[in-house]
């Protein structure tokens, strides 16, 4: 029996459904998901240490396009038995959208009290050898994972104001611009990785400060309980605090 897992297509949907894709993938023979055509290997990586999952590109300009391509998908492959897993726009709520993921959890018949124990993906993304050995151990000690960018909105200089002292003061590892100050040379290395690139970073990271963008959502899921943790709320997304539990809440700066 197959299953056909529909949400939101933003990078971060993907990784807020990883939980719900490992949980069905016991459930069923196989699972299909889908994910923008850009997002593709970064979705795809999600998904590595499962061999009964499909993860399906689309390119698409709009919301219209997106359930078109996917409906002809289902309706290509479906069985007599097939489940169809829904949420948001998918299960025709059009908004607005409180309590995010919680709410499309539950649309998805899955507990949000579940989704850190659900999260999983390969275990090669949990160590990075060769930039270990960039630094010695007491620099990796006092590193900070940042990130101020999202698909709408770029918080890098107020980012650079609000927290100068982590910037003066520690090695700052960035996805979308070298801030860091003491380190520069080794966070030039982290510029631009793949997604999944920066799980040991987040893992390693004494304090971890964030937009509710993607690697909002990542970090939520490998940061450690010890880090301090920051998310910057886009308040007209309506995040679920079930979901950031351990973070400071902040609004946009």
């Amino acid at each position: 029996m197959d299953a056909f897992i529909l949400h939101h297509m933003g990078l971060g949907d993907s990784i807020i459904m990883n939980p719900v894709v490992n949980f069905y993938s016991k459930k069923y023979k196989t699972v299909h998901v889908f994910c923008k055509k850009q997002n593709y290997d970064n979705v795809n990586k999600l998904f590595t240490h499962l061999n009964n999952v499909i993860v399906n590109s689309l390119e698409a300009n709009n919301f219209d396009e997106e359930k078109l391509y996917i409906d002809n998908y289902i309706n290509d492959n479906k069985q007599e038995d097939s489940k169809i897993l829904s949420c948001g726009v998918f299960n025709n709520n059009n908004g607005p959208y409180v309590d995010i993921p919680e709410n499309f959890y539950k649309e998805m018949n899955f507990d949000i009290a579940d989704s850190i124990k659900y999260f999983k993906i390969s275990d090669e993304y949990s160590t990075n050898v060769e930039r270990v050995l960039s630094a010695p151990d007491s620099v990796w000690k006092n590193m900070v994972f940042m990130c101020a960018k999202s698909s709408d909105m770029d918080l890098t200089e107020a980012f650079k104001t609000e927290y100068k002292d982590d910037i003066k003061n520690s090695l700052i590892v960035c996805p979308h611009d070298n801030i860091s100050k003491k380190y520069n040379k080794i966070s030039n290395t982290f510029l631009d990785l793949p997604l999944l690139d920066y799980v040991w970073a987040i893992k390693q990271a004494k304090k971890v400060i964030c937009i509710d963008s993607a690697f909002g959502v990542l970090s939520n899921f490998v940061a450690r309980d010890s880090s301090e943790k920051i998310i910057h709320i886009r308040n007209y997304h309506g995040t679920s605090k079930n979901f950031y539990k351990g973070w400071e809440f902040k609004n946009i700066l």
